[in-house]
């Protein structure tokens, strides 16, 4: 596992004592990805004798035979609209193309960014941040179905995260084909 520090240096671009490889790394050129995964991590930083708040933004993307790589990644001070759309335009200029969906959460200056860069990307909510956006949800309206917890909901919602991917369900071979390319 690498430490925080470490991604925290390898996507800083204010150093000019970076190793070649690294630099070489943040400036390579990235071609086609099928799908990308954009997400922030915020942590506390030294710079200047101060400690102070950043946010890493962070790219993930599936080529064409599935494989995963990460892309790049900026260290800003927010995650506001200014900064991704930098971020999502450096991707861009290094030769990111064939998008067919970008998975995120929903940070309104994410979706300015990507709308921006990106206007003819489907989108979708990332899963993980999903969640407990439907527990708030399912607290407002009182979902009905306890389970064995005594927690109304939680059953119809555990149910709806397990459901298969239509591609394991399907016996057509068609939608099997479509799910592997």
């Amino acid at each position: 596992m690498r430490r925080t520090s470490d991604c925290y240096s390898a996507c800083r671009s204010d150093v000019g004592s970076d190793p070649p490889h690294l630099v070489a790394w943040r400036e390579r050129l990235l071609g086609r990805y099928r799908y990308i995964l954009l997400d922030a991590q915020y942590q506390k930083v030294r710079q200047g004798g101060q400690v102070l708040d950043a946010v890493t933004l962070l790219a993930c993307g599936v080529d064409e035979e599935g494989h995963r790589d990460v892309l790049g990644c900026a260290v800003s001070l927010s995650e506001a609209e200014v900064h991704w759309r930098k971020f999502l335009a450096s991707l861009k200029d290094r030769g990111l193309h064939g998008l067919e969906l970008i998975v995120s959460d929903a940070y309104e200056g994410l979706k300015a960014a990507r709308k921006a860069v990106f206007p003819s990307v489907p989108w979708q909510r990332c899963q993980f941040h999903l969640q407990p956006e439907c527990w708030t949800v399912r607290d407002r309206t009182g979902l009905a179905g306890a389970d064995r917890s005594g927690d109304p909901g939680a059953s119809s919602i555990r149910r709806t995260w397990k459901l298969p991917s239509i591609c394991r369900r399907s016996s057509s071979s068609d939608t099997k084909k479509r799910c592997r390319s």
